[in-house]
């Protein structure tokens, strides 16, 4: 009887290797990674939108990245126009500000990320997230953040309008 039941399993084992990810669970983990990276793409593809109103009413992760302008050196820095790092995009905040603005200032101008130019030119990007429209959106603009403890650097990070 043991050496049955052995035998069968080994059987059912082989078979269900033969058809390895066409079972239902096997099916349900590939369709979830495939899908959550197909997801990131169509957010991305449908946060299209010429204005700030426009991009807050398609939700799902779009937000409006603007520049205030009058800032040269933010013209000489990050970006000729701002063409290429405003608009409506699924960017996460964070990363925005530290690697799209001052990472691209920093390495631009050759300063140290803790010097003031570098926090004047961060201070001129700003982002809308969330909400139905511009009035219930949550308000940031960039901003550079310098941890005291020695050895520790200085990141950009967006920063709430009106935050103490």
């Amino acid at each position: 009887l043991v050496l049955a039941t052995v035998i069968v399993g080994a059987i059912w084992v082989a078979a269900v290797e033969s058809v390895r990810g066409s079972l239902p669970w096997q099916a349900v983990t590939t369709r979830a990674k495939t899908s959550l990276k197909d997801q990131q793409q169509l957010v991305g593809a449908m946060c299209v939108a010429d204005t700030e109103e426009g991009c807050l009413k398609l939700g799902g992760g779009c937000s409006w990245f603007s520049y205030t302008g009058d800032c040269p050196n933010c013209e000489k820095w990050v970006s000729q126009d701002g063409g290429d790092v405003t608009g409506c995009r699924n960017w996460d905040p964070f990363d925005y500000c530290e690697h799209q603005i001052l990472r691209s200032a920093a390495e631009a101008s050759k300063k140290d990320r803790g010097d003031p130019d570098l926090a004047d030119v961060l201070q001129h990007y700003h982002i809308a997230k969330g909400g139905i429209s511009k009035e219930y959106a949550k308000k940031m603009f960039c901003n550079v953040w310098c941890d005291a403890m020695e050895g520790s650097g200085c990141f950009g990070q967006p920063k709430a309008y009106n935050s103490l």
